[in-house]
């Protein structure tokens, strides 16, 4: 099986398809074209915005809003980049402080070299959203902001070492998954072989095919819920550092409750351990970079950072994720929601 690198970047590492190029596989245009579906969403509750049909949505959690807000899906005519009908998603330029989900119906036939994702419209650049998944008969992906969304096709690469594992004695490694029986998360077990820097990490777990594909690098809220044993760590204890908290004074702290717990031991789920990973000692990436470096002397700019966990202690901290640090090299454990 072929799988895709996917990032919001504006060059994908897959080849983005235009439709001029080919049109086989193109989603049939959406009849609500031309209309617009507005719903009041409150801040409190959240809620979910339909188009007639089924065709769109856009699902918000509580909390999401900062208010109460009308919610609209404007239903646009593809365009040049798109493989199905654009939805122009307002209030424009909303921030959540959450993820909500967006949904596109997709009834497109792609061979094994292609892969259906969403994308958003940034400037003139249909950028594809790591971690889109297909469905039921829709594309679907998350987001923290509003823009004009649309699904677009990779043409992707196949990966001829899917388990990162060289050559050797580690080449003969059995690899499965692991589902989390609490998260319902779905694990691949054991890691990586080799380490990894933070890019290498992103692109690896998106073309990772292991029992299929659908695999993306965690979030530092997913990566989190495999802590073990360490209250102010794992998740819900005390230490602020989660999806929707990444700055560094605010969610960090000065106070060390997210240095973990010295006990000496690997709080992690013991169901992952795997006796050939070795010590449980070397950090693990996570995907979620963190904000405010003013900690640094000279303070790197913020996108340079990303959130680990060390899971010998349950430390969550922060590493350097730019390419020119060959020291920033770490362990990677990819995941993927429960099939």
């Amino acid at each position: 099986m072929k799988t895709a690198a996917l990032l919001f970047l504006s060059v994908p590492l897959g080849l983005l398809l235009g439709c001029g190029s080919d049109d086989a596989g193109k989603a049939s245009p959406d009849p609500n074209e031309g209309r617009v579906f507005t719903a009041s969403i409150t801040a409190v509750d959240g809620g979910t915005v339909v188009t007639e049909g089924g065709t769109a949505s856009v699902k918000i959690p509580a909390g999401a809003l900062t208010g109460d807000t009308d919610i609209t899906i404007g239903v646009e005519t593809g365009e040049e980049g798109t493989w199905s009908s654009v939805y122009n998603l307002g209030p424009d330029e909303t921030v959540f402080s959450a993820p909500v989900t967006i949904s596109i119906a997709y009834d497109g036939t792609l061979g094994e070299d292609r892969k259906a994702v969403l994308a958003w419209k940034d400037g003139a650049t249909w950028t594809p959203i790591a971690g889109s998944t297909t469905s039921g008969g829709k594309v679907s992906a998350t987001t923290k902001h509003f823009s004009r969304f649309s699904i677009v096709i990779l043409e992707v690469d196949r990966v001829d070492d899917p388990m990162n594992q060289g050559t050797g004695d580690e080449a003969a490694m059995t690899y499965s998954t692991w589902t989390d029986p609490t998260t319902q998360l779905t694990w691949q077990y054991p890691t990586a072989v080799n380490w990894m820097g933070w890019q290498e990490a992103v692109d690896y777990c998106a073309r990772l095919n292991l029992d299929g594909d659908g695999w993306h690098l965690p979030t530092i809220g997913e990566l989190r819920s495999l802590i073990r044993n360490c209250p102010a760590t794992q998740t819900g204890g005390t230490c602020g550092v989660t999806d929707g908290c990444l700055e560094q004074f605010q969610c960090w702290g000065e106070t060390g409750i997210c240095n973990g717990c010295a006990d000496g031991g690997c709080n992690w789920a013991h169901d992952l351990f795997y006796e050939g990973e070795g010590s449980c000692l070397p950090p693990y990436w996570s995907s979620s970079t963190y904000t405010n470096s003013a900690w640094s002397e000279p303070p790197p700019p913020e996108e340079d950072m990303a959130w680990g966990v060390m899971f010998a202690g349950g430390a969550i901290t922060m590493f350097d994720k730019t390419p020119s640090n060959p020291l920033q090299e770490w362990k990677v454990r990819c995941v993927r929601p429960a099939l």
